[in-house]
């Protein structure tokens, strides 16, 4: 997807979920990686700060190479992402 596709993407899917409700069972995905960046716009509504963590108390927690943040990207929105980035294409049209 070109980069330009991407943040069409991206800013078409925040005004339709921007939040996630509160769940007294929630799941986890536990990432062994360099951690994860709470500055893409898909990820911080999903992930709390307090919910990031490292296996030594000194290393830090944030993503400075990219990989661990496109993998929570994966984990959170590749299920089924060919179909449901056909309904946000859709959708995106209709409302533009």
């Amino acid at each position: 997807m070109p980069i330009e596709e991407q943040h069409q993407w991206v800013d078409c899917y925040l005004v339709r979920r921007t939040a996630y409700a509160a769940n007294a069972d929630p799941n986890y995905i536990t990432l062994l990686d360099r951690g994860v960046s709470r500055a893409h716009p898909l990820i911080q509504p999903a992930l709390a700060a307090p919910d990031r963590h490292a296996a030594e108390a000194g290393w830090d927690v944030n993503d400075a190479v990219g990989h661990g943040t496109q993998l929570a990207g994966l984990a959170l929105f590749s299920a089924n992402f060919g179909a449901k980035r056909q309904r946000m294409q859709e959708a995106c049209v209709r409302a533009s």
